[in-house]
């Protein structure tokens, strides 16, 4: 109501105008700051995603090569084993030759 009174006192629609365009700017620039915050947020966001996802990778990196050097190590140990088994059988033979 009080936007009419404007205009059937004046009788002129630029005052109803020259308000309204007043307030937009007021507007406009709290939806941009609101808009900027929120950029704000969602950067800082990201950059500890980011963050996260490198830990994750170098977490990965290094359990692929820790897996291969534990595969090397397990045939060596696995080829250890095997020439003790032969080393024992031998031992047997050889005792029981003496006893005998």
């Amino acid at each position: 109501m009080g936007k009419k009174r404007i205009i059937k006192k004046t009788g002129d629609k630029s005052a109803l105008k020259s308000r309204s365009l007043a307030r937009a700017p007021k507007k406009k620039m709290a939806v941009e700051d609101i808009i900027s915050s929120l950029v704000v947020q969602v950067g800082s966001i990201g950059r500890w995603l980011q963050a996260i996802g490198l830990i994750v990778v170098l977490w990965i990196i290094i359990n692929i090569a820790n897996w291969w050097m534990n595969k090397k190590r397990m045939k060596k140990i696995e080829s250890i084993v095997d020439d003790m088994k032969r080393i024992e059988n031998k031992i047997d033979k050889i005792s029981k030759k003496i006893k005998a």
